[in-house]
């Protein structure tokens, strides 16, 4: 067959036409059957109809999105969370109540992404805080990320500002040389226009509206909240005044927010199944934890057998026996066998769901926001869980551990 020919046959039946030799030509020509063109025409239109078929009926199985971590960050602090309800020798059974919906939807998953450079984000805060001092370069994991400290290390309590250049990039500046426990703090008004305006220097643009103020005698604390589509996440920015109104603590992050995709996700009623296993967990606004400032104070005392002075408590001397006793036989103690410890079964009802973003990190130490749900128990606190449908994240295999009952 001439090769215009094949072309044209080849662009019309839209598949690869094997290339025929003169005797199976021939051998067809030789039999009183349909034109080999025409058997050949039929035979090539049915492959590509097989073969769009097939295409149509395999299933689609990508690759996973994200890789987890082996272990997963907990945000500190966090008055009445899943996290530290979940440090104690507790044994949850969850079950969902009748608030909850099963209805299954979708949702947009996040990539958080460094965003420039860290010597450049050094410079910018050592100028914009007035830091003087030399830049430093430390690496833990044989090069595949560095922190960046700029100040005097040998006089940690002077200004300084720390870069950690991985994840989120986030960055610290410190100041305790102007700590002073003399109460002098500004006004509520004059703080969050102070921090309004140091959020913006360092990238997070926010109104005074989105900013929460916090006080007590152990100073202030202005806090704002990364937004994406007007939704909080749990990246802050900080602002942290000592009692004498002195700013003695910043911090933020660097991150350019980039969408991956909109991927299916599981209804709040079937995400209570997830509860108590750690791979499904992440971060959410510190808003559902009371606040990220809830839990500080100054601490309390310890009452000790020492008097105020630091002395050992006095105790009245005995006098000093006239015999010499006579020793005793004893028999020996018996050895009770310790009971084994089991856990306090508490069953955990959940009756609300909020749509949220979860922070999580991957196996390369890079951040993400995925879909998830923060869920109301009866005791009033959230426990976090990730709705995103299996195959998205790829988890890592369980070390040990019973899963906690679920109904």
């Amino acid at each position: 067959m001439e090769d215009k020919n094949l072309n044209k046959l080849q662009k019309a039946v839209g598949a690869k036409v094997p290339n025929l030799t003169d005797e199976t030509i021939l051998a067809g020509i030789a039999k009183p059957r349909t034109s080999i063109r025409k058997n050949l025409w039929l035979g090539l239109s049915g492959v590509a109809v097989a073969a769009t078929a097939v295409f149509a009926v395999m299933p689609s199985n990508p690759a996973p999105l994200i890789n987890l971590a082996q272990s997963q960050p907990q945000r500190e602090g966090l008055a009445g969370s899943s996290d530290a309800k979940m440090s104690m020798w507790v044994e949850y059974e969850y079950v969902a109540g009748a608030g909850l919906s099963d209805e299954a939807g979708s949702g947009q998953v996040y990539q958080l992404k460094l965003n420039g450079s860290p010597e450049v984000l050094v410079e910018k805060l050592a100028a914009r805080f007035g830091v003087e001092g030399k830049l430093a370069k430390e690496t833990y994991d044989e090069g595949k990320t560095y922190n960046y400290f700029f100040g005097n290390k040998a006089k940690p309590e002077n200004a300084s500002v720390s870069v950690y250049w991985t994840g989120t990039g986030s960055w610290y500046f410190g100041d305790y040389s102007k700590f002073s426990e003399k109460v002098n703090l500004p006004t509520k008004a004059s703080a969050l226009a102070t921090a309004r305006e140091i959020f913006a220097d360092t990238g997070l643009d926010v109104s005074e509206d989105a900013i929460t103020v916090t006080s007590g005698d152990w100073g202030m604390v202005a806090q704002a909240s990364l937004q994406v589509n007007g939704e909080d996440t749990a990246l802050e920015w900080m602002v942290n005044w000592a009692p004498n109104g002195e700013i003695i603590g910043v911090s933020g992050h660097s991150v350019s927010v980039e969408a991956k995709g909109t991927f299916g996700t599981i209804s709040a009623k079937d995400s209570v199944k997830r509860l108590g296993d750690w791979r499904y967990g992440g971060s959410g606004a510190s808003s559902y934890y009371g606040g990220g400032m809830a839990m500080m104070s100054r601490g309390g005392t310890v009452s000790t057998d020492v008097t105020e002075s630091g002395t050992e408590p006095s105790v009245e001397p005995t006098e000093e026996p006239t015999d010499t006793p006579t020793a005793q036989p004893t028999e020996e103690p018996t050895v009770e066998p310790i009971p084994e410890p089991t856990p306090e079964k508490v069953v955990m009802k959940l009756v609300s769901s909020k749509k949220t973003h979860l922070l999580i990190w991957d196996a390369s130490g890079g951040a993400w926001l995925v879909p998830g749900f923060m869920l109301k128990n009866t005791d009033g606190w959230y426990s976090s869980v990730i709705s995103l449908v299996d195959g998205v994240i790829a988890l890592p295999k369980l070390d040990s551990g019973v899963m906690p009952m679920v109904k």
